[in-house]
């Protein structure tokens, strides 16, 4: 399956379909079959996908979402920069003053590599450009 399609997926309306695009991005990442910069370059949505996981009711995966998001960031700091630009930073902080006590942890790093990382303008004009054509802000 081509990786936009399943970045694409991580926005559907079914828990069933959401959770199977990231388990089939997860595995391909663990088996190397796709690099991280590839899900970007396949699809910029997927920096608000990847915010929006933890907003759904009983969202599953999220310590290995959390695991990506980290990955993501502290490897690519444009990537974290983009994060930033697309409200990264106020979501994790809220989101660490009400996820349970296993996530506090990993909420926290994210945050403390968000918090660290320089702005890329560019990269994040493209983002809310195509963010406000799907509709999502």
């Amino acid at each position: 399956m081509e990786v936009s399609s399943l970045v694409r997926k991580l926005g559907h309306e079914s828990m069933q379909i959401r959770k199977h695009a990231m388990s089939s991005i997860l595995f391909k990442i663990k088996q190397k079959l796709i690099c991280i910069p590839q899900l970007w370059e396949a699809d910029l949505m997927i920096f608000p996908l990847l915010l929006e996981w933890f907003n759904y009711p009983n969202a599953p995966l999220q310590q290995e979402v959390l695991e990506l998001v980290h990955s993501i960031c502290s490897a690519y700091p444009d990537a974290a920069s983009t994060f930033t630009q697309v409200g990264a930073i106020p979501f994790f902080q809220e989101m660490k003053r009400h996820c349970n006590i296993a996530l506090k942890e990993c909420v926290g790093s994210v945050l403390n590599i968000l918090l660290s990382t320089p702005r890329n303008e560019n990269l994040v004009k493209d983002v809310l450009i195509r963010s406000k054509v799907k509709g999502l802000f």
